[in-house]
């Protein structure tokens, strides 16, 4: 037995030493490539929350039910598709007074429900609209604004060729310094984007009891979003 396996060693030391086994360092010339697309929001994605606050919990039930329905008729009076409304978040809890500092023990406030909606506005001049109805209809809280772009795939394709094309360009002229050139890329990834794909503007909690002309005179700045792509490509040395 142990000059079988002495004989199998021998073997694979030879195969080892045959002329051409061993794989040749192909020299190499790794870069990266980052492109950006600036594109004006022609979407957005609105979070609000509706909360009530009643000793009875059916109570608190009906109320929040009833402005939440307030909220889809003014979609429904806007147009907004009822696929692009929905219920989000939905909580129920007892609610007492914090008296930690008092040795008296805590009060018993009532049951406070709460609906998170997201309401998807595939048209931005909606939102003129939309945000005053919401506050005047009782919504406690605009979580915020999530400016979108419905092309986001295209601008996205567009990014990541601009990419490639700038890590190619890249690697050409390092060549070139070195009187060399480049071959074939052996190696393609894409790095995940540090950038959010959507400019997100937060609220600072709009009260639902704001006055009418507080609310009328909300106005919406648009800007541009972000889209942005990183290549990181290996091509061949020559």
């Amino acid at each position: 037995m142990k000059t079988l396996f002495l004989l199998l060693a021998l073997v694979a030391l030879a195969a080892q030493d045959v002329p051409g086994q061993q794989e040749l360092v192909r020299p190499t010339v790794n870069v990266s490539g980052t492109a950006e697309v600036l594109v004006v929001p022609d979407q957005a994605e609105v979070r609000m929350t509706v909360r009530t606050l009643d000793l009875n919990l059916q109570l608190a039930r009906s109320k929040n039910d009833e402005m939440v329905k307030q909220v889809f008729r003014i979609a429904t009076d806007l147009r907004i598709d009822p696929s692009d409304v929905q219920t989000d978040i939905i909580s129920v809890q007892p609610e007492y007074t914090d008296e930690d500092d008092s040795p008296r023990p805590p009060k018993f406030l009532g049951y406070a429900m709460s609906k998170r909606i997201v309401i998807v506005v595939r048209d931005i001049k909606v939102l003129e609209r939309l945000i005053p109805g919401v506050l005047l209809a009782g919504v406690t809280r605009l979580d915020e604004v999530d400016f979108q772009s419905s092309k986001m795939r295209e601008h996205s394709d567009e990014a990541r060729a601009m990419a490639v094309r700038a890590a190619r360009e890249k690697a050409a002229a390092m060549a070139s310094e070195l009187g060399q050139s480049i071959g074939k890329a052996i190696h393609i990834s894409e790095t995940q984007n540090q950038i959010p794909y959507g400019f997100t503007a937060n609220s600072s909690s709009f009260d639902g009891r704001a006055s009418a002309s507080d609310a009328i005179s909300t106005t919406v700045a648009l800007g541009k979003i972000r889209i942005s792509a990183r290549i990181q490509i290996v091509f061949e040395l020559h």
